[in-house]
């Protein structure tokens, strides 16, 4: 039972790594500090894409499912959990390597429209 919440937790641990590399942008708008986490964060999830690595999450949550006796599954964190739900099957090496650009570039725009100062357009008055 312990290995079964050791995966979930591996799990959940992974899934706000995603949500933090994608979004995390918009934390370093209230919290400054978190901007060194979150650069490290993005160049990171961008390179497990762009290179081809595999993130040492993956296979610490497939060990502790596997001991716990609970399906493992097959691919990446990403394919498993956010394309085959959404339909798509089987990521090719260059859709990985747009997801690593695309997250690269989403941050990269988001940092421009701070420093250029222009936040305050695009927040509610």
């Amino acid at each position: 039972m312990l290995v079964g919440l050791l995966a979930t937790a591996i799990f959940w641990l992974h899934f706000l790594w995603v949500v933090f590399a994608l979004l995390g942008g918009l934390v370093v708008l209230v919290w400054s500090w978190v901007i060194w986490a979150h650069l490290l964060a993005v160049a990171w999830s961008s390179a497990v894409f762009v290179f081809g690595w595999t993130c040492p999450l993956t296979p610490l949550e497939k060990y502790f499912r596997q001991l716990a006796g609970q399906p493992v599954f097959d691919g990446g964190f990403i394919e498993h959990y956010i394309l085959r739900p959404i339909g798509l099957t089987g990521s090719t090496r260059s859709m990985e390597v747009g997801f690593g650009l695309s997250v690269l570039a989403w941050n990269v725009l988001l940092y421009c429209i701070f420093l250029s100062g222009k936040m305050s357009e695009f927040l509610p008055p």
